[in-house]
């Protein structure tokens, strides 16, 4: 067993709990005093007479041209108007005509010129009566979506939804642009099913980089079923806090700075991405229905006007204490307001009854949801019927000695034998009474499943679940319900995100040691050995073997640099054991690479092995929250390293080239060999791009000057690699100077280099036994007789057979670090040909390494490989492979 593991498709924060509702009591209306939060909306916004001068002035848009004010660009301010129309569905939420939407097939967004797909259009609250509304600290956006039966949703399964803004500057919150005031929260599809992809929240801020923050990633889907179905936000400008809610269950919850006021609906909706590689496949059309805006969420059902209102809200509520606080609590309220209703026909009880509870009696049912013969995943679902709500609960069980658990997702496992005991994240603890929640888990099994048993579940802490309603008197409603109890989150700021956000972690809600901050975590264990690891140094290019990039200890410091990169971006803020965050490790680490001396030397070969962690550590760290940390110094070294790491590769795997050393002059390559050759250069590829952008680095090689580029690094105190460009000297500027290709694929068909490299590493009918290789325990693997084994499983070399756990793993490793980059930044396709093929070839050499594999190859003589330690000097786990696992893992990789 390799460790336990989190299956989620992104690591992001996905809440079980259910907001809480201010419950609307009838108040006077005033012009001079400012209205409480209310989840009555202020505003509605529907498609009748769209686009003309009235529906303009309702939903406040400006010109086309005052909308592309903070856009650059040589794009035309071409909103898509053309693309949109008016339509009369009987089946429309909230009355009123619906939008429909074409998205022509080739087609893209605003910004790529290449034929626009959808449409998009900036709201300005300050020009149609909303000024209460903009103002306010608090927005809450809801409206309905519906996708048809068969929506093609695109080519790389990924494109835009309508979201917030802010910052008062359109056109600068999209497309890369980022203003200093700027913000908005977009939803995106974003892989997974191509009938039901992922959803996410698109998150732009002023002090990004590059495109879009990608935020809950997975924790809800966009289905198209042909049904219309709800998504709402509600922001905090003040506490940065951002909240989702998919068709009424709260899925999403996170932190980030949003620096500007509120400034209304940014509807965008396109395919994409930046250009015509996302588009659908044919014209596909879809509609969007009742746009509402309130100061607090979830919005309370019914039924506003649609014509604007310079009051903030139709019936604000005079009881400002049961609604969501401006400062939420750590702790929400789970149990939605008694009284949804906008009528004031009924109020909260006088008083609440009971006190704050401790241990409570829970129930907890596993019922089996999957067996694919070998392995099991098993649900529990935790119900609270205590009478009382729970902040905190544990679920124990003992499980048969003949199974083991391989994944967990939506709770904290700590073992003792074969005792298992499940805790809750920071995510998921709070369960109201007569609610529930599940999470799950997954494993092996030698012969059968056996069920757990001495099952168990125990609640904490928490309150009694707020009274009923009583009626109010019949004569009028109240407008001052004093007798309304204090039920609902705090408003004080002791348990509330920092009031100044960052990307910083020590602004960030205070992480717990475990490092949870949503549905899955990674694990604890390999947190705290990565951040406890030595200082990342490498040692001057030398001939003598392993050199740097192919010695197992420096590929595995490359390893604990990529897994720190990786936890720091998918789950920022999480602390080791000892209380010290990845973000701080991962600055010594990173620093210490650059300081002179120590990086890497770019050269291209077979050093690439170790070189493509890096390589891909230093892509996600400029994606991440660490990257604003570094000065613009250190950012400009990175930069260089990133470069000159790739230009390495271009020399070597360029299919122009055909060269038997890297730059640094040292053999033993050809990119013809066996596949973990070309692994590591091509990866290595593969993270340039995406760190500089495919037109960018195209550009960048085509400008290639040896003598330049020798000089910065040297500069830079790059020496490692600012050596191994003065070796090759002028010889290499012909040879790098030059756009990527691979097998014919350019730099922007990432899919197209990943496809064929993943291919090549994964080509082979399965077997467990290549005679003399075999599994070491003569068992069979579930995956014989299918396609696609790794190659090396069952390739030749100078020494005749070559049968290897570790030549193929060699090869995983680096695909798989691509794969994760790829689909943490929404760049892979999970519905390429290719993904199959290493999706059995991933779970057979995982097979074989559980089972150790005695392998047969050039220097490997019946040698015994495991993901135990096996071989202790140069085996999997010297070489990180804890640290790939997990990051699979994490990533959602397929288990089965």
């Amino acid at each position: 067993m390799s460790g336990r593991a989190i299956r989620a498709l992104m690591l992001t924060v996905g809440f079980l709990t259910v907001a809480a509702t201010a419950v609307a009591v009838a108040a006077p209306r005033t012009s001079t005093t400012a209205s409480p939060a209310s989840t009555s909306p202020a505003w509605t916004g529907t498609f009748d007479n769209f686009h003309t001068s009235s529906w303009d002035s309702n939903w406040g848009l400006t010109s086309d041209t005052q909308q592309c004010n903070g856009a650059s660009g040589s794009f035309t301010c071409n909103w898509g108007y053309g693309n949109m129309t008016p339509i009369s569905d009987p089946t429309t939420p909230g009355g009123g005509q619906a939008l429909h939407v074409v998205y022509p097939a080739p087609s893209g967004p605003p910004s790529c010129g290449c034929g626009l797909g959808g449409g998009q259009m900036y709201q300005d609250l300050t020009t149609n009566g909303q000024t209460a509304l903009a103002n306010s600290p608090t927005l809450d956006l809801k409206y309905y979506y519906k996708f048809p039966v068969g929506f093609d949703f695109g080519k790389k399964t990924a494109g835009k939804m309508p979201g917030l803004w802010g910052g008062g500057v359109p056109g600068c919150e999209s497309g890369g642009q980022h203003c200093a005031q700027g913000w908005s929260t977009r939803y995106m599809w974003r892989g997974g099913s191509s009938s039901a992809p992922n959803g996410e929240v698109y998150f732009y801020t002023a002090s990004g980089s590059g495109f879009g923050a990608d935020l809950c990633l997975g924790n809800w889907t966009f289905p198209a079923d042909g049904n219309w179905h709800s998504i709402e936000q509600l922001v905090n400008i003040t506490t940065g806090s951002i909240t989702v809610w998919s068709d009424g269950k709260n899925v999403c919850q996170q932190t980030e700075p949003m620096p500007g006021a509120n400034s209304g609906v940014f509807f965008s909706t396109f395919h994409g991405g930046h250009d015509t590689s996302w588009s659908p496949s044919k014209t596909t059309t879809d509609e969007f229905a009742d746009f509402t805006l309130s100061t607090a969420g979830p919005q309370t059902p019914g039924s506003p006007s649609s014509s604007p209102s310079t009051s903030p809200s139709n019936s604000p509520s005079s009881s400002p204490s049961t609604s969501p606080s401006s400062s939420p609590s750590s702790s929400p309220s789970t149990s939605p307001s008694s009284s949804p209703s906008s009528s004031p026909s009924s109020c909260p009880s006088a008083s609440p009854s009971g006190s704050p509870t401790g241990a409570a009696s829970l129930s907890a049912t596993v019922t089996k949801i999957k067996d694919w013969g070998s392995g099991y995943t098993d649900q529990v679902t935790v119900a609270n019927n205590s009478g009382s709500d729970v902040s905190g609960w544990q679920v124990d069980l003992d499980l048969d000695s003949s199974m083991n658990i391989e994944s967990f997702l939506n709770a904290n496992l700590t073992s003792t034998g074969n005792h298992e005991t499940f805790t809750n994240t920071s995510s998921n603890g709070t369960i109201a009474n007569g609610s529930s929640t599940s999470f799950t888990f997954s494993g092996d099994y030698a012969s059968h499943y056996i069920a757990p048993t001495n099952v168990t579940a125990t609640g904490s802490g928490g309150n009694p679940p707020p009274p009923s309603p009583s009626p109010c008197p019949t004569s009028s409603a109240s407008s001052s319900p004093s007798s309304s109890p204090s039920t609902s989150p705090s408003s004080s700021p002791s348990t509330s995100p920092s009031t100044s956000p960052s990307s910083s972690p020590s602004t960030s809600p205070s992480p717990s040691p475990s490092g949870s901050t949503g549905p899955g975590q990674f694990q604890q264990s390999l947190i705290d050995s990565s951040v406890a690891a030595p200082l990342f140094a490498w040692a001057a290019p030398t001939s003598a073997v392993p050199r740097p990039g192919t010695g197992p200890v420096n590929i595995g410091e490359a390893k604990v640099l990529y897994y720190l990169a990786l936890v720091d971006k998918v789950q920022p803020g999480t602390l080791s054991s000892g209380g010290t965050s990845v973000d701080s490790a991962l600055l010594a680490q990173v620093r210490n690479m650059i300081a002179g001396g120590n990086e890497p030397d770019s050269d291209g070969g077979l050093e690439m092995w170790g070189q493509a962690p890096v390589a891909q550590a230093l892509l996600l760290l400029k994606n991440g929250p660490a990257w604003t940390e570094l000065s613009s110094t250190e950012q400009n070294k990175v930069n260089l390293l990133e470069a000159a790491m790739g230009y390495g590769s271009n020399y070597t795997y360029n299919d122009a080239n055909n060269f038997s050393s890297g730059i640094c002059g040292f053999g033993n390559f050809s990119k013809g060999n066996n596949p973990n050759y070309r692994d590591g250069g091509v990866d290595t590829e593969i993270a340039a791009i995406q760190y500089f952008g495919a037109s960018t680095w195209d550009s960048m090689l085509t400008s290639f000057n040896d003598s330049t580029v020798a000089s910065q690094l040297n500069a830079a105190g790059l020496t490692n690699s600012g050596g191994c460009f003065t070796t090759v000297g002028s010889g290499g500027n012909s040879a790098i100077a030059r756009a990527f290709v691979y097998s014919g694929h350019h730099s922007s068909d990432l899919m197209g280099i990943w496809s064929t490299i993943a291919g090549a590493t994964f080509d082979q009918t399965a077997k467990s036994v290549v005679s003399p290789a075999h599994i070491a325990d003569n068992s069979t693997s579930p995956y014989d007789g299918q396609c696609c084994m790794g190659h090396e499983f069952n390739s030749t070399d100078s020494s005749g057979l070559r049968s290897s756990a570790l030549y193929t793993f060699e090869g995983w490793m680096n695909v798989t670090g691509s794969r994760v980059t790829m689909m943490l930044l929404g760049n892979f396709n999970l519905s390429n040909a290719s993904e199959s093929a290493y999706h059995i070839g991933t779970l057979d050499l995982k097979y074989k390494l559980d089972h150790g594999y005695i392998s047969q190859a050039l220097n490997q003589n019946l040698l015994l490989v495991d993901d135990h330690g096996n071989p202790s000097t140069d085996g999997p786990n010297v070489k990180g492979f804890l640290y790939d696992w997990d990051a699979y893992t994490v990533s959602g990789g397929p288990q089965s």
